[in-house]
């Protein structure tokens, strides 16, 4: 499994847990949901510099995850334009 399909599995499981169709969350829920996701066996093992690099160029190139242009360390996830893969 590539380093993008794991961080859209962990955008994907932050984003069943929203309440809004617009998400603001930290670097560090996204490493503590992808931790909690690798425990319980649903994603395999990557190195966590590698997922927050992935995440930051997905920031930069995607139309439904942004950097947070005034908060550093937060992205701001749109729920609706959030690509659906089936398990």
């Amino acid at each position: 499994m590539k380093a993008e399909d794991i961080v859209l599995k962990v955008l994907q499981s932050l984003a069943d847990d929203a309440l809004d169709t617009v998400l603001i969350f930290s670097k560090g829920q996204f490493i503590r949901r992808y931790y909690s996701l690798r425990f319980k066996r649903q994603i395999p093992a990557c190195k966590t510099e590698t997922l927050l690099r992935t995440l930051r160029s997905l920031a930069s190139s995607s139309r439904f995850l942004k950097y947070h242009p005034e908060r550093r360390g937060y992205y701001i996830l749109d729920v609706v334009e959030l690509p659906r893969k089936n398990p």
